[in-house]
């Protein structure tokens, strides 16, 4: 069958249009494919930019921790290298102010109750012991004349008008020729020599009083031995520094029977409060290095050991096998000694106090904020010691009743602020610490012996910084242990109010003669002054 020129028109255009609808159907396809492929790059680009706003965020969020923390670090360098060392340096109310308040904790208590108008200041009280010396101020012969009647005054009026005065007298050495005397009879056939003063070491030529004065100056003055030698030359003693080192350490080698029975007698303890402080050991010819200066003390004793790491291994070889108490801070090389098979440790409030201050510079209020809750318990101690209850039940009823309850408020502040601030923030440490520490740092409501910060045996490490600032490193371990010897001495003599010269000048003779059996008798705690032979007694 033939078709039509029309028919075959239309049949041409009709497969024309079927060729354009596929065509159209494949483009509408590759459209379809495109638009998928568009589609799913989109979300890919959508979840790279939820993905880097993310890391963006967090990458802010960190880098504006540690901007915070790098001023804080700032601050505090810049304070250490410009500032006082306290802090009253910034608006921190000083404890001492702070803790004169009444019974109730809130009027504060003045120092001095106040003069009338025109009265005289009250004077500081003179301290040495008796009046020594008289000195009478005569009246001239001229001004005794009476203007009036042109007699001399001769009467006395009165006693006198006295008043005191402290004066220091210079130093003085003394070159002391003893003389033995030797007797014989008149048989010829006896022969006696009276026997020789004591003397700290054999065909030692000086005295027991400049060895302990030298032991003094350097432990407790912090005096290095050169500097010492120059005073003592212009008080007429020139002594080389090589022979004073001489004297230093060969008189803690014989007094170091005392200082290790120190060490066993703080180790039994009930509660015994420690610290360490770093100590440079000299090394001949090589690189100097840290070693570790520790004081471990209880009520009576000081007890310094020296040792050339701040490992664990101090705390217990001095304190392994005991229990009690230890009060410390949160360093980790005390926990071989602490619970579940040791010692109970508790914690130092004033480093709390002191972390939250070091945050104030980037805290502000916020962290004044928690000195202000924290400062009530430093308010408790202060009363139990002005009423004389400290360690008393007394004492264990006023912190249940006030201590107890501020410790729940802290904590509960403590607590809401933890999850908003920077953990590795200055505040977001200290809360941290605080957290970390809680039930050590709260063992004191459980006994009024603890006390609640450790600042005696920081106390205790002054001297060791006030001697690592002047004369700035030992020369070996050896000389390391010397002086830790020395320092427990020195030290445990203060801690019993006694002057460590006094003592020192004569543990050095007695400890030569004296029974081990009986040694506990020379410890400071238990020392008592030998009587002063005839010969000693000072003139009146």
């Amino acid at each position: 069958m033939e078709h039509t020129p029309l028919e075959l028109q239309l049949m041409q255009e009709n497969a024309r249009f079927e060729e354009e609808h596929a065509r159209f159907e494949e483009e509408h396809a590759r459209f379809e494919e495109e638009h998928t492929a568009l589609r799913e790059e989109h979300a890919r680009f959508g979840d790279e930019h939820a993905a880097l706003r993310q890391e963006f965020t967090t990458y802010r969020a960190d880098t504006e921790e540690r901007i915070d923390q790098l001023l804080a670090h700032v601050n505090q360098l810049r304070h250490l290298v410009f500032g006082r060392k306290s802090e009253k340096a910034v608006k921190v109310p000083s404890l001492a102010a702070e803790l004169r308040v009444n019974a109730d904790g809130e009027t504060p208590v003045p120092k001095t109750p106040d003069r009338e108008k025109g009265e005289d200041h009250p004077r500081r009280k003179l301290t040495p012991r008796e009046v020594r010396r008289t000195v009478v101020d005569t009246v001239p012969e001229a001004e005794r004349r009476c203007p009036h009647c042109h007699e001399l005054a001769q009467k006395p009026m009165g006693a006198g008008k006295e008043s005191l005065v402290l004066e220091h007298l210079a130093a003085a050495f003394d070159l002391i020729r003893y003389v033995r005397e030797t007797c014989v009879c008149s048989c010829g056939k006896h022969v006696v020599t009276a026997t020789s003063a004591d003397k700290p070491f054999d065909k030692c030529q000086y005295g027991p009083r400049l060895i302990s004065h030298l032991i003094a100056s350097k432990c407790l003055d912090g005096l290095p031995l050169n500097r010492l030698k120059a005073r003592w030359a212009r008080e007429g003693a020139d002594l080389s520094v090589n022979t004073m080192y001489d004297l230093f350490h060969r008189a803690a080698e014989l007094l170091a029977p005392l200082g290790v029975r120190i060490g066993e007698l703080v180790a039994q303890a009930e509660l015994v409060q420690a610290d360490e402080t770093p100590l440079t050991i000299a090394k001949h010819g090589g690189k100097p290095h840290r070693g570790f200066a520790w004081v471990f003390l209880t009520g009576e004793l000081a007890y310094y050991k020296f040792s050339p790491s701040r490992s664990g291994k101090t705390p217990l070889e001095i304190l392994g096998g005991t229990t009690g108490k230890l009060l410390a801070d949160a360093y980790s090389g005390y926990n071989p000694v602490t619970l579940p098979d040791g010692r109970d440790r508790a914690g130092c409030w004033s480093h709390v106090r002191h972390n939250f201050f070091l945050a104030l510079p980037a805290a502000g209020a916020v962290a004044q904020e928690a000195i202000d809750l924290i400062r009530p318990i430093f308010v408790v101690e202060h009363e139990a010691l002005e009423r004389g209850i400290v360690g008393t039940a007394a004492h264990q009823a006023l912190r249940q009743e006030r201590s107890a309850p501020t410790l729940d408020v802290l904590l509960a502040w403590l607590r809401e602020h933890e999850d908003m601030v920077p953990p590795k923030s200055a505040l977001g440490e200290a809360i941290g610490y605080t957290l970390n520490n809680w039930e050590a740092l709260t063992l004191f409501l459980t006994d009024a012996g603890i006390p609640v910060h450790n600042n005696a045996s920081e106390r205790a490490l002054r001297k060791v910084a006030l001697g690592r600032k002047n004369w700035l490193f030992v020369g070996n371990a050896d000389a390391g242990d010397h002086y830790a010897t020395l320092m427990t001495l020195v030290t445990s003599c203060v801690q019993n109010d006694i002057n460590p010269e006094t003592y020192l000048a004569d543990v050095l003779i007695r400890i030569q003669s004296h029974p081990n059996s009986q040694i506990d008798d020379l410890l400071p705690h238990r020392w008592k002054p030998p009587s002063l032979a005839p010969s000693e007694i000072p003139a009146a």
